[in-house]
């Protein structure tokens, strides 16, 4: 299995935060599709937790946005960042967040979150006009994506990665 670790930078490419150990399940002309569970987290401030539940990560590599849907028993949801493309660099995957989170429950249902965090960056960094265009465009982009179900919001998407996940796990093991 191909470990890699995921870099989130803010807009002047600081270090925001990082997912240490991730399971990389596809690397696609599309995206990179991967699995993490139960990962150290390292925050900007240095303090670190590990994530509770096994969490599978799609990064489109020509979009500005991300998805995760976290496999939480009893209640499984995703979240979304709304995010620059990715870079890839040795084997750390890392990208930009602009802060702008969607959180969608088992039901579709969907909350835009974090717009007071996006209006004190865009202030901070000075985003350019075009900037924030595409951020606009590609929240629009991922609420078509929820509404119609696709890529991994499709319950037979998410089934296959999991359980290539669980295989490739197991195959560790042997």
């Amino acid at each position: 299995m191909k470990i890699i670790k995921i870099i989130a930078k803010k807009h002047d490419a600081s270090f925001h935060r990082s997912w240490q150990e991730n399971t990389l399940l596809s690397n696609n002309e599309n995206a990179i599709i991967g699995v993490n569970n139960k990962t150290k987290v390292i925050h900007n401030d240095l303090s670190t937790m590990v994530t509770k539940n096994r969490a599978l990560f799609y990064f489109p590599k020509n979009k500005w946005f991300n998805i995760i849907h976290i496999d939480k028993p009893n209640n499984p949801y995703y979240y979304c960042n709304i995010s620059s493309p990715i870079k890839i660099q040795n084997k750390d995957l890392i990208y930009i967040d602009y802060d702008i989170d969607i959180i969608v429950d088992r039901n579709y249902n969907y909350q835009i979150l974090d717009m007071d965090d996006f209006e004190v960056n865009r202030a901070l960094y000075n985003y350019s006009e075009e900037l924030e265009e595409q951020l606009k465009n590609s929240i629009k982009v991922l609420i078509d994506i929820i509404k119609n179900k696709q890529l991994i919001f499709s319950n037979k998407e998410l089934e296959y990665y999991y359980n290539l996940y669980e295989v490739k796990k197991r195959r560790k093991f042997d």
